[in-house]
């Protein structure tokens, strides 16, 4: 069997989602080298390249079990390619909200970022490769407040920064 990877979800939806989801990360690195073979990355132009395919994915449950049954609401919908990584959307049947997944190769550099949340205990963390498609919503998973708001982001940013 091949290794498998657990990414962290992320959403801008309320309903139940899955806590993480497992991919095969040689079918994620096979989609970045195709499209780096057909994609000229030094055209500023060209953010990525979308790719309306099916990868190998569980998703896990807050249990940490396999669990696909659970969510039957979230389908595939398409993959983000660029030179730095892979993000994987899947698209909610009713609302049309987003579930999606980063995915960077471990030789990339990566920007962990954390968001706190100001009306709970909880926060969000998260890894981003530069140049990926950092979205717009973080839902915090304890109250629902929106994340995203970059003063809940921007010190962590900086001290994160600060510190490599």
């Amino acid at each position: 069997m091949e290794s498998r990877l657990s990414l962290q979800s992320q959403t801008n939806s309320d309903d139940i989602t899955p806590e993480y989801a497992l991919f095969n990360p040689i079918e994620l690195d096979h989609l970045i080298e195709k499209a780096k073979a057909i994609l000229d990355w030094g055209d500023t132009s060209i953010k990525y390249i979308a790719i309306v395919q099916d990868v190998e994915c569980d998703f896990i449950d807050g249990d940490g079990d396999v669990n696909n049954d659970r969510y039957p609401q979230w389908s595939p919908s398409v993959l983000h390619v660029n030179q730095y990584g892979v993000n994987i959307v899947f698209e909610h049947h009713d609302s049309g909200h987003e579930l999606f997944f980063e995915y960077a190769p471990k030789h990339k550099a990566a920007l962990h970022v954390k968001a706190d949340c100001p009306n709970c205990e909880d926060y969000l963390e998260f890894e981003s490769a530069p140049g990926m498609f950092i979205r717009n919503k973080y839902l915090c998973r304890n109250c629902g407040c929106d994340l995203s708001i970059p003063e809940y982001q921007s010190l962590q940013r900086k001290q994160l920064t600060e510190k490599h």
